[in-house]
């Protein structure tokens, strides 16, 4: 059964490459704050910036005490390739959020499809 599955996927892949769709993840190229910067705590955003249209649907993984505190729904714009959530921050902390995870898949293409999982760190100043 899995060699049969696989088949399918395989050949449904091989018919959208045939049409002209990319059939790579979608991958992040840009984050606000960026990756290993060091932010004033009055930083009140978290943007994500992909390389192509995302759905509005989204998971920033990892541990709660890794993570900013999350102040309000995240939102897509127009263009439907930046995800911007507000945030809280602390002074004198890391951050660690995962965008997607092994686990939580959301962040997904215009196609359905799930970006790449992608780790942004980052911290805050005293």
């Amino acid at each position: 059964m899995r060699l049969a599955g696989f088949a399918l996927t395989a050949t449904l892949a091989a018919a959208g490459a045939a049409q002209g769709q990319t059939q790579t993840a979608a991958r992040v190229v840009a984050t606000s704050p960026a990756v290993g910067a060091q932010v004033p705590p009055s930083t009140s955003a978290v943007s994500v910036t992909f390389d192509r249209p995302m759905q509005p649907s989204w998971s920033f993984a990892g541990r709660p005490q890794d993570a900013p505190s999350y102040v309000s729904q995240p939102s897509l714009s127009t263009d439907g390739r930046t995800i911007t959530v507000a945030v809280q921050l602390q002074p004198g902390r890391s951050y660690v959020v995962w965008l997607n995870s092994e686990s939580y898949k959301n962040f997904k293409d215009a196609q359905g499809q799930p970006a790449e999982p992608f780790r942004l760190t980052f911290s805050t100043s005293q």
